[in-house]
């Protein structure tokens, strides 16, 4: 287990064990849906697969939203621009992270109404929740945006030289 963990990227950490981990969280809470499990390896992995489909689920929807109204580097471009700078390759991962994050808060307030419990939940809860998710929104265009303009910048000292 101890080598398994070793081969775990710190990506796979924030955009799959942690969102993974929060989403398994709500959904005891909200809904008293409980994992059940002791061993720490299946509860890994389980935190590992809803993640996943978490980031997955920010890829279909937030990220399709927004490549909408902003123009993202084409892939190519963007592989040149890495080469170049790899520091966008890291900056991108953040990216991917805020675009996870987005979306737990926007799954948590569709699902929301939906719980199972006779408890009321409270309207802070609501508004905490969409604060998340504008927050994480925006972090991720940010992001995005830097990402173009030093892909841009990277490409055209490129061209210039």
């Amino acid at each position: 287990m101890e080598e398994l963990l070793k081969k775990i990227s710190n990506y796979q950490i924030f955009n799959y064990l942690f969102p993974g981990a929060l989403v398994t969280y709500y959904l005891e809470k909200l809904y008293q849906i409980s994992l059940g499990e002791k061993n720490i390896f299946i509860v890994l992995c389980c935190y590992y697969v809803i993640g996943l489909i978490t980031s997955r689920l920010g890829a279909l929807s937030i990220e399709t939203t927004i490549k909408l109204f902003i123009s993202f580097v084409s892939y190519s471009d963007y592989i040149k621009a890495t080469k170049k700078d790899p520091i966008i390759h890291g900056m991108m991962s953040i990216a991917n992270m805020y675009r996870t994050l987005c979306i737990i808060p926007l799954l948590m307030l569709i699902l929301g109404p939906f719980k199972t419990n006779t408890q009321h939940t409270p309207i802070t809860f609501y508004i905490l929740t969409a604060i998340a998710f504008f927050v994480f929104l925006f972090s991720y265009i940010r992001q995005i945006v830097f990402i173009i303009q030093r892909a841009h910048t990277v490409l055209h000292k490129q061209q210039g030289a």
